[in-house]
């Protein structure tokens, strides 16, 4: 069921996700792949959070930033143009962060590094943190198949992406990781109507 706008309906989505990570106020929160800012504003400004957002989109930091500086919270939230991969290998970044949020990032990742992925994360994430993902899934029966091919949305929609099955996201994070699967949200077919 759709109601509300556009806006609504993100906010909705956003706070989901912040509600998934149980965010509390003054908390340190990674938002991994933040994209225009969104989420990491939403963190700051309704929940309080200490935010840090890492891209590897010059022109994403720079929107990003002039919209925090609007809503008055350059105090929270801070951008970086970095790798996670690098990010993750810092000494002061070591058990930092008491959540890390990915929204549709993973995509980004590739499927030979979903491991490293998972792996990098938990290296930042305070030992009792919670890490919130988001991503765009392929059915089990399809995804051997579909990462040796081409399709619609990794050649159209996101040029170079994997859409990982859940299995290779799970036994990724098991096998290169201590990250343990809590919950699962199922967000539908709905999704593929906003493409």
């Amino acid at each position: 069921v759709f109601r509300g706008s556009l806006e609504d309906a993100q906010n909705r989505k956003l706070d989901t996700y912040l509600a998934r990570a149980q965010v509390k106020p003054g908390q340190k929160l990674l938002d991994v792949g933040f994209g225009w800012g969104g989420l990491s504003l939403r963190a700051a400004t309704k929940y309080g959070c200490r935010v840090t957002g890492i891209t590897l989109s010059v022109e994403q930091k720079a929107l990003a930033e002039k919209r925090v500086k609007s809503a008055g919270v350059e105090h929270l939230v801070t951008f970086e143009v970095c790798d996670y991969r690098t990010f993750c290998r810092r000494k002061e970044n070591l058990g930092k962060f008491d959540r890390i949020v990915s929204c549709e990032m993973i995509e980004a990742v590739g499927h030979k590094h979903l491991g490293e992925f998972f792996w990098a994360v938990e290296q930042v994430l305070a030992q009792d943190g919670i890490l919130v993902m988001g991503a765009i899934t392929t059915p089990e029966q399809r995804y051997e198949t579909y990462i040796k091919s081409t399709d619609f949305i990794n050649t159209i929609i996101f040029p170079g992406s994997c859409c990982p099955s859940l299995h290779a996201l799970v036994d990724a994070a098991y096998k290169n990781s201590c990250l343990t699967l809590e919950h699962i949200d199922n967000i539908g077919l709905h999704y593929a109507e906003t493409l």
